[in-house]
C-alpha cells in the first residue's frame, strides 16, 4: 500500500475500514464476489420471513405493477440464485447494504453487512474452513474476540424426544433462544428430560471439557451426530490454534431453517455480537435446491459504538493554519508530506470550530499557539 493510499484510509469509519479489510480476507481465500441488486421482489421475504431478524419490510411498488422490496437480507438472495446440486460447492462473499426496521430509531435504517456463504456439497472441511473464517474475521475487527459455538441437531434431539408438536419444538426452542427458564419449565411440563435438557443448556466453556461432559449424559437417538460434528471441528480449530472457542448450547435458532453447527461472536468494547451464522440446509430445502448450506454474516453497523469508544481525544492530528502570505507550493507540500507520515492533518486560513487537533502547526512546522 502507497502512502496515498495509506492516508486515505485515516478518513474512513471503522465500518467502512472493516470491510475492505473483510472483503480483502474472503477473496483471498477463494470466495467469489455476490453482488446483488438493491431491491427483491417482496414474495421472497413473505415466504421466508421467519428467516429474517425483524419482520418490517420497506415495498414499493415498481413500473410493471410488481410489489418489491428493499433487501433486509442478503442470504436468501444467494440462497434463490443457486443453481448448482448437491455434488458441487460455490462459495460466495458479499459487501452490501441492508435496510431494516429500528426500533431505537423508530424507522427504518440501511445497515453495511460483510459476510460468506458456501452451497452445495458442504462437509467437514467446509465447515470448518467458515468458522475459522469467523474467528479471523473477529480478529480483524478487534481483540480479544470471542466465537460461540453450539450444534442444533443436539438440542433438537433432546426436544423431538419430549414432544411430536412442531408448534411446541418452536415455543421450547423460542424460550431457550430468549434465556426463559421460567417459560420453558411450563412448556417442558416435568417432562422426564426437562432435567437433560437444563443439564446440557447449562454446559459452557472450552470444548474439550464441554465435550468431555457432554459424553458423559444419557441423550436420546440423534444427539450422536452434532457431537462427533463438534468434536471433529474443536479439533480442527485447536490444531490451528484459534483462541476465544467457546461452546455453549444454549445458542439454539429457528429449526425450521437451522439444522447443524450455529456460532456468534463477540469483539471487546462492544456489548452485542457483531457476527452470527450456522447450518441452514432446510432453507436450501425449503427454497427448493439440493445440498447443504453454511454461512456468516458480520454485522458491520455494531462497530459504530466501537469506534465511539475507541476514538482518540482529538478528531484529527494537525491543522496546518496559513493565511494569504504563504506560498501554495510550501503548503501543499507540508500537508503532503504529513499525510505520507501517516498523520491525519487538514488545512485551512480558519481553525474549525467543529474539529479538535492535538495540535495546531504553521507551514514551516512551528507549533502555534491557540487561545
Amino acid at each position: 500500500m502507497n502512502n496515498e493510499q495509506s492516508s486515505d484510509l485515516l478518513y474512513l469509519t471503522k465500518e467502512e475500514r472493516t470491510m475492505l479489510s473483510l472483503r480483502s480476507l474472503y477473496k483471498h481465500t477463494g470466495y467469489a464476489s455476490f453482488k446483488m441488486s438493491r431491491f427483491e421482489e417482496y414474495d421472497l421475504y413473505v415466504k421466508n420471513k421467519e428467516f429474517l431478524i425483524g419482520d418490517s419490510v420497506m415495498t414499493f411498488t415498481d413500473t410493471d405493477g410488481r410489489l418489491l422490496a428493499l433487501k433486509p437480507d442478503v442470504t436468501l438472495s444467494i440462497v434463490k440464485n443457486f443453481n448448482g446440486d448437491a455434488g458441487t460447492l460455490e462459495k460466495y462473499c458479499y459487501d452490501e447494504r441492508v435496510f431494516r426496521f429500528s426500533k431505537e430509531k423508530h424507522g427504518f435504517t440501511e445497515l453495511l453487512q460483510s459476510g460468506i456463504e458456501c452451497l452445495g456439497a458442504v462437509d467437514l472441511m467446509t465447515t470448518a474452513e467458515v468458522i475459522t473464517l469467523a474467528a479471523d474475521s473477529l480478529s480483524r475487527i478487534g481483540t480479544p474476540f470471542l466465537l460461540e459455538l453450539s450444534h442444533m441437531s443436539v438440542i433438537k434431539a433432546i426436544v423431538a424426544a419430549m414432544t411430536d408438536s412442531e408448534e411446541l419444538q418452536r415455543k421450547i426452542f423460542h424460550a431457550i433462544g430468549e434465556k426463559n427458564l421460567h417459560e420453558l419449565k411450563l412448556l417442558c411440563n416435568g417432562h422426564v428430560l426437562f432435567e437433560t435438557l437444563d443439564d446440557v443448556l447449562s454446559l459452557r466453556g472450552e470444548p474439550l471439557e464441554v465435550l468431555t461432559q457432554l459424553r458423559l449424559m444419557n441423550l436420546p437417538d440423534g444427539a450422536s451426530d452434532g457431537v462427533k460434528e463438534l468434536t471433529e471441528v474443536s479439533a480442527i480449530l485447536s490444531n490451528l490454534g484459534i483462541p476465544g472457542i467457546v461452546l455453549d448450547f444454549s445458542l439454539v435458532s429457528d429449526v425450521r431453517y437451522y439444522n447443524g453447527i450455529l456460532f456468534r461472536g463477540f469483539v471487546g468494547g462492544v456489548p452485542e455480537r457483531v457476527l452470527s451464522g450456522g447450518r441452514y440446509d432446510p432453507l436450501m430445502q425449503r427454497m427448493g435446491k439440493s445440498g447443504g448450506a453454511i454461512g456468516f454474516a458480520v454485522y458491520l453497523n455494531t462497530l459504530e459504538r466501537f469506534e465511539r469508544e475507541e476514538s482518540p481525544e482529538h478528531d484529527l492530528d494537525i491543522f496546518l493554519l496559513y493565511d494569504e502570505k504563504d506560498d501554495a507550493v510550501t503548503v501543499s507540500q507540508r500537508l503532503y508530506d504529513l499525510r505520507a507520515q501517516g498523520y491525519s492533518v487538514c488545512a485551512g486560513k480558519e481553525i474549525p470550530n467543529s474539529l479538535s487537533f492535538s495540535k495546531v502547526i504553521d507551514p514551516m512546522g512551528n507549533e502555534v499557539s491557540v487561545k
